[in-house]
């Protein structure tokens, strides 16, 4: 929610106005931009449409006395609607949900720009922390044509490159208290889908290959996206990636956050062991580079003006 799509001419439109399309869907799902619990939404332009997915939120009932095809019981003598009645039209599941949240969730869309902010200047960060890691490690292509909302933040890792695996990095992430996932396992890999629907994938194969969610949230800061990047980074080195396969990792010159007091909430709060950082292969302690800030808010400033 809240991302946009800006055409070649320049016109910006939100996902959900349905400019190009019939039906725009949305999760509430407690890790995406807003918090409202559970459930979702749907925006259409179409008013048939709409009257249809009003009906289908609940058991596909409906109290429209034009709809009513029960004249019987559905109208009294006089011909005005029994106040009780309504017909279910169609056999369908309880998709409401619990009406008693309504205000706290106008009360977080209130909210979604400075949302919005905040996890684009998460996504900045981890840009420039992770710039001097290529081609070791790289974020996912972008395109001028969209302006996410960032539910996620997926870095592509060379893990054999690296010299150690997914698994292996991810534990080593946990350790520290920072979660990690995989968004996600290819859909025709699942058993359902491979017995049902075997189907060959490469481009699929290869995106999971190397991905891996970063923690990213509106709770967080640029110190905590440094936070994870240098303990990532730790992982990586302790693994001596210059030994294997004779190819060469020299080691990128590294933007070092201090860690903050404050927790990650579902990022992870632990922080990483040494206080100031220090670097696993010569042991010396490293410094914030002042330097990095300006570069992160160039990078920020740029994508909020595409």
């Amino acid at each position: 929610m809240g991302a946009s799509h800006i055409a070649s001419h320049g016109v910006t439109s939100r996902i959900g106005a349905n400019a190009h399309a019939d039906l725009s869907v949305f999760s509430f799902h407690p890790v995406k931009a807003i918090a409202m619990g559970e459930g979702g939404a749907v925006t259409t332009d179409d008013p048939v449409t709409a009257e249809r997915l009003v009906r289908a939120r609940n058991h596909g009932m409906t109290r429209d006395p034009k709809a009513f095809t029960n004249l019987a019981g559905a109208f009294d003598g006089q011909g005005n609607p029994n106040p009780w009645y309504y017909e279910p039209h169609r056999a369908r599941v309880q998709l409401a949900r619990q009406r008693h949240p309504v205000r706290a969730r106008l009360s977080q869309l209130a909210k979604l720009e400075r949302f919005l902010m905040r996890r684009r200047e998460i996504v900045a960060a981890y840009d420039g922390l992770l710039a001097p890691y290529a081609p070791l490690v790289r974020p996912l292509g972008r395109t001028r044509n969209c302006l996410p909302a960032w539910h996620l933040y997926v870095a592509r890792i060379d893990f054999e490159a690296a010299g150690l695996t997914r698994a292996q990095l991810m534990r080593a992430l946990s350790n520290e208290g920072i979660g990690t996932q995989v968004h996600y396992f290819p859909v025709h890999r699942q058993p359902y889908y491979a017995q049902r629907y075997p189907a060959t994938l490469p481009g699929a194969d290869r995106y999971y290959a190397r991905c891996l969610s970063l923690p990213l949230s509106a709770a967080m800061d640029v110190r905590d996206a440094g936070r994870v990047v240098d303990c990532a980074w730790r992982a990586i080195s302790i693994s001596e990636p210059r030994k294997r396969n004779g190819r060469g990792f020299p080691r990128p010159f590294r933007i070092v956050i201090p860690p903050t007091p404050r927790a990650l909430g579902r990022a992870g709060g632990a922080r990483c062991s040494g206080s100031p950082p220090r670097d696993p292969l010569s042991g010396k302690s490293e410094m914030m580079v002042c330097g990095a800030w300006l570069a992160i808010r160039q990078r920020l400033h740029a994508q909020l003006l595409l």
